[in-house]
């Protein structure tokens, strides 16, 4: 794999597919989409492995969020069928 485009920044295709399918992947599933995109080697790149952790990072809260969103919306649907 040719990763001299990371050198200065994400101009690898492999990156910036990287970067794109975090970026698309469903709630709950980033670990799944780094572990099929990585291999052993590639994860432990600085720029692949930053991106990796800041998509960890931000999935856990946000995945939160929405589970509460989702009770909020069962318990409005509740009350109001009552």
């Amino acid at each position: 794999v040719r990763l001299n485009g990371l050198r200065e920044g994400g101009r690898s295709r492999l990156y910036q597919d990287f970067h794109m399918a975090l970026l698309t992947a469903p709630l709950g599933k980033t670990e799944h989409v780094i572990r099929a995109m990585l291999t052993p080697d590639l994860a432990c790149h600085p720029k692949f492995a930053l991106r990796a952790r800041i998509a960890r990072w931000a999935e856990e809260p946000t995945e939160e969020h929405f589970r509460s969103l989702c009770g909020q919306y069962e318990g409005i649907r509740k009350r109001d069928s009552i």
